[in-house]
């Protein structure tokens, strides 16, 4: 088995062993190093901005051959010999886990024995220099896209919830705009039963005002000079007409209609006993 092979192989079992973690100790960030965890980072996944990568144990072979590649690409900008790398994952509590590995870059030469690691003069240091350039250029342009694509979903993330608020927002209104209006219709309701209360109060009261004078005439049959019912109420709807009032039924009937109510209510008064004739029937009742 290669060195490759079993770098693929152990890092593997490592990301399977970190992902398959729940809860607390969940995998919720990856990083690559040179070196040790103390030197240049290659390159950082996070759960929040890679979520496609921590969704299942079937990305982990993708996972590790994209880890190999780059430590790969970074140890040639380095030149021929051993470099070590270092994956971290941390979980979610804070706690981290490691795996270091090594990756050799032939430096021999080949069939005509022309070696392909720069001599140590100035053009192989600066060969060297270019590729490791190389390398930082192309991990930043990495940098940059994942930081784009992490904005770009944080955006659309507030763009949603603030369509969601207004959203909200504008049905809250709405149900304060309903409540108002069922509170004035109940108030509107309130004031017409006080009002048809109050009539039906008054129209009772009148009622009781004049259930003396019926029963009197009921009572005292067909007695000279005593007023009939009907005379009796129409005295009292005329005393209880205000001027106002009169005009106002007046306006609403003919000509022939207004003559009819006015002999009416003349009729009905002069058919009030006068005040001698009251003290009259009193002291013969008594």
């Amino acid at each position: 088995m290669s060195d490759s092979e079993d770098n693929h192989r152990r890092i593997v079992a490592f990301l399977k062993r970190e992902f398959e973690r729940t809860e607390g100790r969940s995998c919720v960030r990856l990083e690559l190093f040179l070196g040790t965890s103390r030197g240049d980072s290659i390159r950082t996944w996070h759960r929040a901005e890679d979520a496609e990568v921590f969704s299942g144990l079937g990305n982990i072979e993708q996972l590790a051959t994209t880890v190999l590649r780059e430590s790969e690409n970074t140890a040639e900008s380095y030149g021929g010999g051993g470099h070590r790398f270092e994956l971290r994952t941390e979980q979610h509590l804070g706690n981290r886990q490691k795996i270091s590995f090594r990756i050799e870059i032939d430096g021999g030469g080949d069939a005509d024995g022309d070696s392909s690691t720069e001599a140590p003069n100035a053009t192989g240091l600066v060969g060297q220099l270019m590729r490791h350039l190389e390398v930082t250029a192309r991990t930043q342009a990495m940098m940059f896209q994942t930081s784009l694509g992490t904005m770009s979903r944080t955006v659309a993330e507030l763009s949603d919830e603030n369509r969601k608020l207004r959203q909200d927002r504008s049905d809250r209104l709405d149900e304060l705009e309903e409540s108002r209006s069922r509170q004035a219709d109940r108030d509107l309701a309130g004031i017409r039963q006080i009002e048809e209360d109050k009539r039906k109060q008054i129209l009772i009261d009148k009622v009781v005002q004049l259930l003396p004078a019926v029963a009197g005439r009921i009572i005292g049959g067909d007695a000279p000079g005593a007023p009939s019912a009907v005379s009796v109420l129409t005295n009292e709807l005329a005393d209880s007409l205000t001027a106002e009032q009169l005009a106002h039924i007046g306006s609403k009937l003919s000509a022939g209609q207004q003559v009819l109510l006015l002999e009416l209510i003349q009729h009905a008064r002069k058919s009030r006993p006068s005040d001698d004739s009251q003290s009259q029937q009193q002291a013969s009742g008594g």
